[in-house]
């Protein structure tokens, strides 16, 4: 509705307030459908299922701002506008018919005791804060997308400036990196699922390793290692690097599930999701443009997969604790099953 609003608009400020709107929305979908899609399937499939589910997002950004850009230019930014909103609005309509998932109480005390918003909040920043597994899959995934999102947002640039393609081609072919990346995220979502069904901790070890391959691909990518590459090889490299550095986005979401109590699921996604926007998607192009002005943009790119090394360090020092928390969560779960306040049988 808010997307739909925006043609209606008259002035600078209306529109702001319409997109803020829009915003608020989607900052709440991705934490609420996390916990959703972790409540009706098992712990071994979540990496896999969250990687697709973000992955849609990438797709259709690709596709909105694709067909967006023919209907503006056809009709003008208002039918765009009105267009391009319509499917949430059926998305959202569709959801009325969704399988909702019983809430779990937090604890018993919870359940007995009034819930005052002061007693609520303090419990729940409790519950989050108790996972030290938590803490550094965040920083790790926060890490990783600083990668990412620097090359989503200067490489259309970096391609007009060294390689001299016109703004409209620079802007398809980094769409097509957006979508390989798409494409990575559900391949290694599934990778790291595997890699955990005999020692789950091994999820973790996975994705420290991809985040240094993914580094190593990059920045050859962008000149590092002594490579002298054609405009067409270092596209190849550069989609290599974008199919390999979405390896942790649906994993962390997982991770992160596994290690709190099901009645905070989606209170610890959005956690996650301050983490990687704060510090991850926006720090990622502002650190890059002050490198860009120190050292030039070539350059930056090539410092900017270095942060990949902090992602797998995350990542290992993650693994040290991952057991312990899982197991805490499970006794936890079953000690509240057996008293009546998480229902019997609710995936832990």
């Amino acid at each position: 509705l808010a997307t739909i609003s925006c043609m209606f608009t008259r002035s600078y400020g209306q529109l702001l307030t319409a997109r803020a709107v829009v915003g608020v929305g989607e900052a709440g979908y991705g934490s609420v459908g996390s916990a959703l899609i972790a409540s009706h399937f098992p712990a071994r499939m979540r990496g896999t299922l969250m990687a697709i589910f973000f992955s849609a997002g990438s797709f259709g950004s690709v596709l909105g701002v694709m067909l967006g850009g023919v209907i503006a230019a056809h009709w003008g930014w208002r039918a765009a506008f009105g267009v391009v909103g319509i499917p949430g609005l059926v998305v959202a309509l569709l959801y009325l018919f969704v399988r909702d998932y019983r809430t779990v109480e937090l604890t018993p005390r919870l359940s007995q005791a009034t819930h005052d918003a002061g007693s609520v909040t303090r419990a729940i920043m409790a519950a989050l804060t108790r996972s030290p597994t938590m803490l550094w899959a965040c920083l790790g995934g926060s890490a990783q997308v600083i990668v990412l999102s620097t090359v989503w947002a200067w490489l259309p640039s970096y391609l007009n400036r060294t390689q001299g393609l016109p703004p409209a081609k620079a802007a398809i072919s980094a769409a097509l990196v957006v979508l390989c990346g798409a494409v990575g995220a559900v391949i290694w979502g599934a990778v790291v699922d595997r890699s955990g069904r005999r020692r789950p901790r091994a999820k973790l070890y996975t994705m420290a390793v991809l985040c240094l391959i993914s580094m190593a691909v990059l920045m050859s990518a962008f000149g590092s290692f002594g490579t002298s590459l054609t405009h067409g090889q270092q596209l190849a490299w550069i989609a290599a690097g974008g199919l390999l550095m979405t390896c942790t986005s649906g994993p962390v979401v997982a991770i992160v599930l596994d290690v709190i109590h099901p009645g905070i699921r989606s209170t610890g996604a959005a956690v996650l999701a301050f983490f990687l926007n704060l510090f991850g998607l926006a720090a990622g192009p502002f650190i890059a443009g002050v490198l860009s002005d120190a050292w030039g943009l070539e350059r930056a790119l090539v410092a900017m997969p270095a942060f990949g090394v902090l992602a797998a360090l995350g990542f290992v020092i993650a693994a040290r604790t991952y057991d312990a928390d899982v197991k805490r969560i499970r006794d936890q779960v079953e000690a509240e099953s057996a008293i009546g306040v998480v229902p019997s049988g609710a995936p832990a």
